[in-house]
């Protein structure tokens, strides 16, 4: 690497405390969640009894932590300049904006920066998949704000009846449910019915059932475009003894004939509805005995154009979790992602401090089942903030950037390392200090999420400029 690419990494590692600064989740596992729940909307519970989870972090006094790297602002700003008048573009004073997307074949992101440059024509769609960072829905739903700005509302996009299956909803869902539903997540073993791409299923038994998703704020921003959320997919068991399934937007019920599919298969149904209000009721239909099996529903315009940007996250998942999706083939080729980011590895090395020997395979399995599902997504590849657990400093997040830096340059993934972005090791605490990290010292506050999703759209944008000015040309850190 050249001294000045040298210079501009370390000044990526510098960025952190100030330009972003940083959680969101507690984790449930309960198999059964019965009567009728209602998900917080601006901070999920403490975590379940069940699931692995840190205790309150210490008083900062009390830590035993070296002293987080001093940030030069003056070395930041410069190098942001020097960059951006390099690239004929002018920034505004202070900004500190630095948030590259590397890869070593341009071809990595080819199919997306098309998908991108004909948003006003053809369907523009991101699959954000993670684990409780990402099932928070705060960095998405900034995201996706970001995202619809430029390409216009493509609709909602993925959605479950998340109270049925977790004590909480993505930012500006609210869900709730009545009676008994049997459920399973991502994160369990011995599965005793399929999941598919959301990582959830939920199963009810009763002809009285029933949950609704409140989509409030997600509705009403939308505005005008909210009444073009007509098609809905869902993904929900067919054959006989299943129930048929109901869903009402406000206009009156639409029923999906299940009971009459092939027997066994989790099928894929389409209905047109005309939304009224943010409120949408599922409910079983027919006579008891049966089921209502269900793993989700897609939400999206029927017109033309627009991006959808997909919050795929479940709360403790690893990259094995999704793994155990049976159906996550076969549903991420019904919504045919132009970009899918693989936001995952916190839970992969927090509680040992160590990467598993098979961690590589498993990272590799879940981009080759990307890869059939649709063979010319772009991927990208992105790494974990600075942690810690039980007041240790986690030291594994360098040689997880090592090993997702050697995938994604053989897999023809990009990458987009938030770990250096961030700050790199030791750096959490000022995260903290500045309102922007939870007291477990894993998780983001809400405004260290919005920061991180905001930085995540101005690196796609940002990507997708450089691509245009540098045809042919691979892209490495410090470019």
């Amino acid at each position: 690497m050249t001294p000045a690419a040298m210079l501009v990494r370390c000044a990526l590692c510098a960025v952190a405390a100030l330009a972003f600064l940083p959680t969101a989740q507690a984790f449930s596992s309960a198999r059964k969640v019965s009567r009728v729940v209602e998900e917080p909307v601006v901070a999920p519970p403490a975590p379940a009894p069940d699931v692995a989870a840190p205790p309150a972090a210490a008083p900062t006094e009390a830590r035993n932590r070296a002293p987080a790297p001093r940030v030069d602002l003056g070395a930041i700003v410069a190098a942001n300049a020097q960059r951006a008048a390099a690239e004929n573009r002018t920034l505004p004073p202070n900004d500190l904006r630095f948030g590259a997307i590397t890869f070593a074949d341009r071809g990595s992101l080819e199919s997306f920066a098309t998908a991108w440059a004909f948003s006003g024509e053809e369907r523009l769609r991101i699959v954000h998949i993670g684990d409780s960072h990402v099932q928070a829905g705060w960095s998405t739903a900034v995201l996706r704000d970001r995202m619809r700005a430029l390409h216009g509302d493509g609709g909602y996009g993925l959605v479950f009846p998340y109270s049925t299956a977790t004590p909480y909803a993505p930012e500006r869902l609210v869900t709730k449910h009545g009676g008994d539903w049997n459920r399973v997540t991502a994160i369990h073993n011995g599965l005793s019915f399929p999941l598919g791409l959301i990582g959830m299923s939920s199963r009810a038994t009763a002809a009285t059932d029933w949950a609704t998703i409140d989509f409030g704020r997600s509705f009403t921003a939308a505005g005008s475009a909210s009444s073009s959320w007509t098609k809905v997919t869902s993904f929900c068991r067919e054959g006989p003894g299943n129930f048929d399934l109901s869903l009402d937007w406000g206009s009156g019920p639409v029923i999906l004939p299940l009971a009459n599919g092939r027997p066994g298969r989790l099928g894929v149904q389409r209905a047109v509805v005309a939304p009224t209000r943010p409120l949408l009721r599922i409910a079983p239909v027919g006579a008891d005995p049966g089921t209502l099996e269900c793993e989700g529903f897609s939400i999206e315009s029927e017109q033309p154009g627009g991006v959808i940007v997909d919050a795929v996250g479940v709360g403790g998942a690893q990259f094995r979790s999704f793994l155990r999706a049976e159906y996550l083939v076969e549903q991420l080729a019904e919504v045919s992602p132009d970009l899918v980011i693989l936001d995952l590895g916190t839970n992969d090395y927090l509680y040992e401090n160590r990467l598993e020997a098979d961690l590589e395979s498993q990272i590799r399995a879940l981009i080759n089942r990307v890869r059939r599902a649709k063979p010319s997504a772009s991927i990208l590849l992105t790494t974990v903030q600075d942690l810690e657990y039980k007041r240790k400093p986690v030291t594994q997040g360098d040689a997880f950037v090592e090993l997702i830096q050697r995938i994604a340059a053989s897999e023809g993934c990009a990458v987009w390392d938030w770990f250096q972005l961030s700050g790199g090791q030791g750096t959490l605490q000022a995260w903290r200090e500045a309102g922007l990290a939870r007291p477990d010292m894993i998780h983001l506050t809400k405004e260290g999420y919005d920061r991180k999703g905001a930085a995540l759209a101005d690196a796609l944008t940002e990507v997708i400029a450089w691509m245009g000015a540098h045809a042919e040309k691979a892209r490495a850190l410090g470019e």
